[in-house]
This record gives structure tokens, C-alpha cells and sequence, in this order.
């Protein structure tokens, strides 16, 4: 049995809930063996990232789009993390000297913001997105 196939087993050991492995070849035997408080601790581990992951999977994002053709002005506070409630006006958008109001349909909080004061605003162009309370 040579080196690298040591390492194999050696990897075998590090990656998965194999706590043991015995082996015996031509004459060679080999154990190794998983320190178990290191294994219960690379389980609490990995369980705590799955919780964290569920958890982000089940946010709600809602898009908020824009419903007229022209140009954006947001609001100063609407930013990244502001919470904000149904019919919060965000934004404005102006077209031909007159500007409309761009309501959010949802509560929640502003998870990103996809327009500048500026941008022309196509209609039904993503102008933020909110995450749903």
C-alpha cells in the first residue's frame, strides 16, 4: 500500500461521518481512526449552516417594477435595508414634465436597488427588489 493511497483513506476519514477505517493488504494492516468529539463538532457545524440556509430560502422577494417609461428619481432614504410599508412611495418616475408616483405594493425591507436618480426607466424594468415581511 503506498502513500497516496493512505491518503485516500485519509480523505475518506475528513469528509464524510466514517469514524473508523481497518484495512489489511499484503501483509500491511492500517487503521485510522476520527476523533469522535471532532466528529460530533463538524456535525453541529454543518447542521447549523443548513438551518441558516433553510432559513434564507424561505425569504419572500417581491420586484417592484417600473410601470411608466422614463426618468428615475428615488427618494435620498429609499437605500439598501430601509424597511418600508405598502404604498411607501420610493420613487418617481417623469416622463413628458410629469411625475408619477412609484408606489411599493408590499411591506418589507429594500433588499436591493437596481436604478440611479437618472436612469431611464423602461416599463416593466426592475427597479428594486423588497423582501417581504
Amino acid at each position: 500500500m503506498d502513500v497516496t493511497e493512505i491518503k485516500k483513506l485519509m480523505k475518506i476519514l475528513d469528509t464524510t461521518d466514517v469514524t473508523e477505517i481497518n484495512l489489511e493488504s499484503d501483509g500491511t494492516e492500517i487503521s485510522l481512526k476520527k476523533d469522535q468529539n471532532i466528529a460530533n463538532r463538524m456535525k453541529q457545524v454543518s447542521v447549523v449552516e443548513n438551518v441558516e440556509t433553510a432559513s434564507e430560502l424561505e425569504k419572500e422577494i417581491k420586484q417592484l417594477l417600473s410601470l411608466n417609461v422614463g426618468k428615475v428619481h428615488l427618494l435620498p432614504e429609499m437605500k439598501i435595508g430601509k424597511e418600508i410599508k405598502e404604498n411607501d412611495v420610493v420613487a418617481y418616475i417623469e416622463s413628458v414634465g410629469t411625475k408619477t408616483e412609484v408606489k411599493s405594493d408590499v411591506a418589507g425591507k429594500i433588499s436591493e436597488v437596481f436604478v440611479e436618480n437618472g436612469d431611464i426607466a423602461d416599463f416593466g424594468k426592475v427597479l428594486m427588489e423588497i423582501e417581504v415581511k
